[in-house]
Formats: C-alpha cells, structure tokens, sequence
C-alpha cells in the first residue's frame, strides 16, 4: 500500500492531500490513532498532508472528497 501511495503523490507536482478514513460500526480495534500517526509521520518526511475523516462526512459532498489525491481505508 505505501508503494502505491508514494506512486501516486509523486505524480502530483502540488502538495498533495490524502484523507485517512476510520469510521467504524462500533467496535474499535485502537488502531485508528496509530494509523493516523503513521501516514502523518510518512507525509511530512515526503511532503503530503492527511486529514483524518472517522465520521464518513467527507464522502458526502463531492466537491469535498475531490480536493484529496489519495484515499486511505485504514481498518
């Protein structure tokens, strides 16, 4: 996966966004947290940001989930 991220932000001559999705039905695995720690640390040493979505509301508009080059289905 992080192949495929790096290939893809690479391609962007923008800083790119990614959007690190975490929503759940209930139960937590307490990994969200970590994920998003990780992707986070990845982007600043190769120059992308991430917002963290645990709610599902970006997906709900268009024009807000075109804004992000990559989206991460951390579960």
């Amino acid at each position: 996966m992080f192949l495929l991220v790096t290939i893809v932000l690479e391609a962007h001559a923008q800083q790119p966004k990614v959007l690190h999705y975490t929503e759940t039905s209930g139960f937590d695995h307490g990994t969200r947290t970590v994920s998003l720690s990780m992707f986070q640390t990845i982007g600043a040493t190769y120059g992308f940001t991430v917002d963290d979505d645990q709610t599902g509301d970006a997906f709900n508009v268009l024009g807000v989930l075109s804004q992000y080059d990559v989206v991460i289905f951390s579960n």
